[in-house]
């Protein structure tokens, strides 16, 4: 075998006999240089890859193996071109994926490298600066100069100016700050798409962009004055408007009142001198009146998307007052959720109108879309001006005319804008012109006359108006509400009556808490021989002065009034006169105005009769047809034929059948469960219809419980002891 392996690594090569021994023949031998090609890389699995020039054929050598042919020349060369168009496609292939990624790359690096290379199209900064305010931020403008001959962009450049000209934006504004439009500058806060000069104003607060929406109340407490002053204002921000500019005005009070209605299209109106005048003879017929929910107006400015929204208001939101006392009204949302919902992209720029209490919300408007918020008073004077007036008004004598002006006069120094000193000059000021008058506060000694008691009485409001929160003039407060309740002491009833109910007609706040619990033992002396007016003001104290003492006492007035009129029926039906005792409740009910007290007065009359009804239905039951008679027609001569008697034995039956149901449906199972189950709906049958004929079955069925629950526990223990031994075992 390895004489013949060595023939078969040998034979074909022109080698001399010596050079034959001296061959590796364990390996193959090299090809000739000449003869290597890509071919060369095949790997044959039958004769090895050597050139020949003769084909031997089979022929068996001394030890009897056969000779495996050779491939020709001409087979090795076919091999040695089909190598060579492989590898010129594998070339071809990868030369292609080349130029295909410098292709991408260089579309990349297009994209990514800025399109200004240094050549002539350069952008300009334009940029207006005052030098009296350098510190305050100023708007700016990138401006593309190959963007000039487009109008749309540039409307405000002329088209053959080779230089743009700077916009001219005033910073000589000291109060009003200008909010921008449309570019983000913080969360919550906006900044418009601005052209030079396109702007509004509205009392005072400018904003600058092309198109606006005014959101004004018109409510009730907007009537008179206040609502023909922003009418006014409304008028004169929209006539200042721009022809390239555009508005939109919606009215609110209970509900939204869009412009002209909604009759006409609800967008944005362009700023002609036709629109403006529409809307003047329009806003003419509007007036005031309702409550005060802005939350639909709200939602049709927002969806709008202007630049800015301006808003008025004087006092609380009605929705604000349903959801503190947790309405289901509430489920819309109230304006601040509406905004929020909004993204609180757009300013809305808030105007709290002469009423302080409008500024918590007004305030907190501002504050989530990044507009501008501004308390505006009645005369929209400085507080060193309203120091001026006051004085003034002190110095005229006393009448209707000057307690008016200082009245509305106090509620401008009340404002929260106004600082504890102002109002603390201002209190001093009318104090001080009160004693030199009449005397000391609270010094008998020092009187010099005994002061009218309307006159005490303005001044103790004016102080109160003047610092409802009572943060600065508290003790000028209570100095002379404890003057004005001595006073009450002395005074007629009548005269405590009418000075109590004007301070209970006062709005709500810490002041006025203060006074009424100064002056509310006088309440409890009041209308015991008017029942109608005790529930009237236990109603109004309530609903207006919650935490005052006053409600304590106004209630004590009622509950007298209250045991009086039932006292006076039980009297009368303990001896024996029914039908005396219903004439009575029935005439305390007739014709009586309050609500409150006529359902009382029903509540009485309806005990009464369901006691006697109760009593004929015995009295039946055992056969007693002379004392049902008697019942009856004392019913019958009480009602004098009034239908109510019919309705209240409808609803004696009703009771009857309602309690037999429930006990019906109550099951006698005799199980822990069901035992507590049952002990409920026994107790529920009781409470509910406590002079029913089930409820004496229900009450004998609740004292059983104790038994039955006794046994469960012995058949329980019993069974706990069976297991027991059950296990031991």
């Amino acid at each position: 075998m390895a004489s013949a392996r060595k023939r078969w690594l040998t034979d074909g090569l022109d080698l001399g006999s010596d050079d034959r021994e001296s061959l590796p023949i364990d390996f193959p031998p090299p090809i000739p240089g000449e003869r290597r090609a890509a071919a060369d890389s095949v790997i044959y699995r039958g004769s090895p890859p050597v050139s020949c020039l003769v084909s031997y054929t089979g022929e068996s050598d001394s030890d009897g193996d056969s000779v495996r042919l050779f491939p020709t020349l001409d087979q090795i060369q076919t091999a040695r071109r089909t190598a060579e168009a492989g590898s010129r496609q594998k070339s071809a292939g990868w030369f292609g994926s080349i130029i295909v990624h410098a292709v991408i790359v260089l579309l990349v690096a297009f994209l990514i490298v800025p399109a200004d290379f240094g050549g002539a199209r350069t952008q300009v900064l334009v940029m207006t600066l005052n030098d009296d305010q350098p510190e305050i931020p100023i708007p700016m403008m990138l401006v593309d100069e190959i963007a000039a001959d487009d109008s749309s962009l540039l409307s405000e450049l002329e088209p053959e100016a080779e230089m743009l000209e700077p916009v001219d934006v005033s910073l000589d504004v000291a109060r009003p700050v200008i909010k921008l439009s449309g570019l983000k500058s913080k969360p919550g806060q906006s900044v418009g798409n601005v052209s030079g000069g396109s702007r509004g104003s509205f009392f005072g607060i400018e904003a600058v962009g092309q198109e606006f929406v005014y959101i004004v109340d018109r409510s009730g407490s907007m009537n008179g004055v206040r609502y023909r002053r922003a009418i006014e204002e409304l008028k004169r921000s929209v006539r200042e408007l721009r022809e390239d500019q555009k508005f939109f005005v919606v009215l609110f009070s209970s509900s939204s009142t869009p412009m002209f209605q909604g009759s006409r299209s609800m967008a944005m109106m362009e700023a002609t001198a036709e629109n403006k005048d529409k809307l003047e003879a329009w806003l003419a017929t509007i007036g005031a009146g309702g409550g005060t929910n802005p939350n639909s107006s709200l939602r049709t400015a927002l969806r709008m998307k202007p630049s800015a929204v301006f808003m008025l208001s004087d006092g609380e939101f009605s929705d604000m007052k349903t959801s503190r006392r947790g309405s289901l009204l509430n489920a819309g949302g109230d304006a601040f959720s509406i905004v929020q919902a909004s993204g609180g992209s757009i300013p809305i720029h808030a105007i709290a109108f002469e009423d302080p209490r409008s500024c918590k919300n007004m305030m907190r408007l501002a504050e989530l879309t990044g507009g501008e918020y501004r308390f505006v008073n009645a005369s929209a004077k400085t507080p060193a001006q309203l120091i001026a007036d006051a004085k003034a008004i002190v110095a005229q004598p006393q009448g209707n005319a000057r307690a008016g002006r200082l009245r509305q006069l106090s509620h401008q120094f009340g404002s929260p804008q106004m600082s504890g000193s102002v109002k603390q000059i201002y209190a001093e000021l009318l104090v001080d012109e009160f004693e030199n008058t009449y005397g000391d506060i609270g010094q008998l000694e020092s009187i010099v006359s005994v002061p009218p008691l309307d006159e005490l009485f303005g001044l103790l409001e004016a102080l109160v108006h003047a610092d409802p929160r009572r943060l600065a003039i508290a003790s000028l407060q209570d100095e002379v509400a404890g003057e004005l309740s001595r006073r009450l002491h002395e005074a007629d009833a009548s005269d405590v009556e009418s000075t109590c109910d004007a301070v209970l007609r006062w709005r709500g706040s810490v002041a006025v808490t203060s006074v009424l619990d100064r002056i509310a033992d006088h309440l409890g002396s009041l209308n015991h021989d008017s029942p109608e007016k005790a529930f009237a003001r236990l109603q109004l104290v309530k609903r207006v002065h919650p935490r005052s003492k006053a409600v304590a006492v106004c209630q004590a007035v009622c509950d007298q009034i209250r045991d009086r009129i039932i006292g006076e029926s039980n009297e009368m039906l303990q001896r024996g006169e029914v039908a005396a005792a219903i004439g009575k409740l029935r005439e305390a009910r007739s014709g009586q105005p309050d609500p409150t007290l006529r359902s009382l007065t029903d509540a009485a009359l309806r005990d009464l009769t369901m006691k006697q009804l109760v009593a004929a239905r015995d009295a039946s039951m055992r056969r007693d047809r002379e004392l049902k008679n008697a019942i009856n027609e004392q019913l019958e001569l009480g009602f004098g034929g009034d239908p109510l008697l019919d309705r209240f034995r409808k609803e004696r039956i009703s009771c009857e059948l309602n309690a037999r149901r429930m006990l019906l449906q109550i099951g006698s199972e005799n199980v822990y469960a069901g035992l507590k189950q049952k002990r409920q709906q026994l107790e529920a049958i009781i409470r509910r219809y406590p002079d029913a004929l089930a409820t004496r079955q229900a009450k004998a069925q609740l004292d059983q419980l104790p038994k039955w629950e006794a046994a469960v526990e012995k058949q329980e223990a019993e069974l706990i002891r069976k297991m027991d031994d059950t296990q031991r075992r």
